[in-house]
């Protein structure tokens, strides 16, 4: 990609942000996409590689006339601040990352989204969920990817990965994806996508929102993933 067609695909995924005390931009979705902008290697292509990783914010709110509590308050009852961490852990304000360079990776969250594409569970309100009856006048409660993400995190964490795959000294099995690099973490993420895609089915998980109650019309499927994480 070039500088024209790297700046028109950034400029259609507007980031949303909302404004707080002293003028702070705080970025409430579309983390993961503004990550990979920062770590992206550019081609030869782009002649200002500086340019190509800015970001275009749709303001949401500018809350900038409250003070740092009020602030914080309004971001909770919003839902627009989610105090978990990459292990699905409840965290203090205090420790939620004050930069994207500094966000630690969950990877349940990115089998979570696998899952979901591949119509493991349904998230209503979007296009082509339109088709299914549960979401007649529906709409997906917040951090719905998260929640199934801790769904699948208690089932598979502990799963014992090939052992070809394995570092010469093992982390204990709970801590093992966490600790591997990316392109480990897509083969072992690769491996669970089928038994996720059966569990997510299972009477275990009946009682989330979002379970898929009409398979026949959006079939489970698993999806073909390479070892970058590209569909």
């Amino acid at each position: 990609m070039n500088d024209k067609q790297i700046q028109a695909f950034v400029m259609s995924k507007p980031v949303p942000t909302v404004i707080g005390p002293d003028g702070e931009t705080y970025i409430t979705d579309h983390h993961h996409f503004s990550l990979s902008l920062i770590q992206a290697t550019l081609g030869s292509q782009v002649s200002d590689p500086v340019t190509a990783r800015v970001v275009y914010n749709c303001v949401q709110n500018n809350w900038s006339n409250m003070t740092s509590d009020a602030f914080w308050a309004q971001m909770i009852a919003t839902n627009n601040t989610y105090l978990r961490d990459e292990r699905g852990n409840a965290i203090t304000l205090e420790q939620l990352p004050h930069s994207l360079k500094y966000m630690r990776d969950d990877p349940f969250r990115a089998l979570s989204e696998y899952v979901r594409d591949g119509h493991g569970y349904i998230k209503c309100g979007e296009p082509h969920t339109d088709k299914m009856p549960q979401c007649k006048g529906s709409y997906p409660p917040f951090f719905l990817e998260f929640i199934w993400a801790n769904f699948l995190r208690e089932k598979f964490q502990d799963t014992d990965f090939e052992a070809s795959l394995r570092p010469v000294l093992t982390p204990p099995l709970q801590d093992y994806i966490y600790l591997e690099n990316s392109q480990g973490q897509m083969v072992d993420l690769k491996s669970l996508l089928q038994p996720a895609i059966q569990y997510v089915q299972s009477s275990a998980a009946k009682d989330l929102p979002g379970f898929n109650l009409n398979p026949e019309i959006l079939q489970p499927t698993v999806l073909s993933i390479d070892n970058h994480g590209c569909d």
